[in-house]
């Protein structure tokens, strides 16, 4: 009896230690395990801004026509403060008969272009590049819109450019108007002459084009 009564505590703190001993691996097993670590995305790769070509003074068959103005002309703007822009150009206004501001080309090929001044006579209202009645010779020296239409231009290369449009009646006889718009007041006007080339471009406040702008 009495080494039966010693070998049952014996048998008891035995099997405590055995269970002792598989806590503490369980437990160590278990700080040693890290958490998997997710995966850091890469910064994107700045995208650089394309900047504007300067505009070149010299060839205004690189200048754009848009609903702002033309080249360094601006609907809007002082006439006298953008002039010398006009490199391409001289002066052959006569202020004396009208008000209108016109710059001659001195190339052969480049159309001139007129400063139509507002009750402001150093703000241009309204921007015209003219081929003179002409316009066949400017198909190439002719600055352009967006869309690629110039001075010369066909009434077809016209249409396709911006089909949503609809001819109306021109200025003078046997010519036709096509009127752009931006939706916020701008305009621009387009003449089309009877052998049916773009004989010029007007950037206006209106869809209108007078008969003559001096008169």
């Amino acid at each position: 009896m009495q080494n039966r009564s010693i070998l049952t505590p014996t048998l008891g703190i035995i099997a405590v230690l055995v269970a002792c001993t598989a806590c503490s691996a369980t437990q160590s097993s278990g700080a040693s395990t890290t958490a998997p670590t997710a995966p850091q995305s890469e910064a994107p790769t700045p995208t650089a801004t394309p900047t504007a070509e300067p505009l070149d003074p010299a060839d205004p068959s690189s200048w754009t026509i848009d609903f702002a103005g033309v080249g360094p002309l601006t609907r809007g703007g002082s006439i006298s403060a953008e002039s010398p822009g006009m490199t391409a150009f001289v002066d052959g206004s006569n202020t004396e008969a009208c008000s209108l501001v016109v710059f001659d080309a001195l190339a052969e090929d480049v159309p001139d272009i007129f400063a139509v001044p507002g009750a402001d006579l150093d703000t241009s209202d309204e921007l015209v590049v003219s081929g003179n009645g002409k316009p066949a010779p400017f198909v190439t020296g002719s600055p352009t819109t967006e869309a690629g239409i110039g001075i010369g231009a066909t009434e077809g290369e016209l249409i396709a450019a911006y089909p949503e449009v609809a001819s109306e009646p021109g200025p003078s006889p046997d010519t036709l108007k096509y009127s752009v718009t931006d939706g916020a007041g701008g305009y621009i006007n387009f003449t089309v002459d009877p052998s049916r080339l773009v004989e010029s471009i007007a950037i206006s406040g209106s869809d209108l084009i007078p008969y003559e702008y001096c008169g």
